[in-house]
């Protein structure tokens, strides 16, 4: 699959309506740039950075993540990981 052929959904909270408190956006992907690591058998280092033809106009319901700065380190530190993936064999959750 080309990143072109993909459309990307932001801000999306429940795809069964379109009765929410804020809208989404839908953006075209110009580039995918997967972790270096990523192993598709396993889902290890599942995570890619993307480009869009177009910017994003972050709002409440799109946000960036947060990264830290290069000398900061969460080793030993509680931290809070979001977003779509799946908890157990044949159901997806968010």
């Amino acid at each position: 699959v080309s990143p072109t052929d993909l459309l990307l959904r932001l801000g999306e909270f429940d795809i069964s309506t379109d009765t929410e408190p804020h809208s989404h956006i839908e953006r075209r992907i110009q580039i995918i740039a997967p972790h270096p690591k990523f192993d598709p058998r396993t889902f290890e280092y599942d995570l890619a950075l993307l480009r869009f033809y177009e910017p994003i106009r972050f709002q409440k319901n799109i946000i960036p993540i947060c990264l830290p700065e290069h000398n900061e380190t969460y080793v030993g530190r509680w931290a809070t990981v979001t977003g779509w993936g799946r908890l157990h064999e044949g159901k997806f959750w968010n």
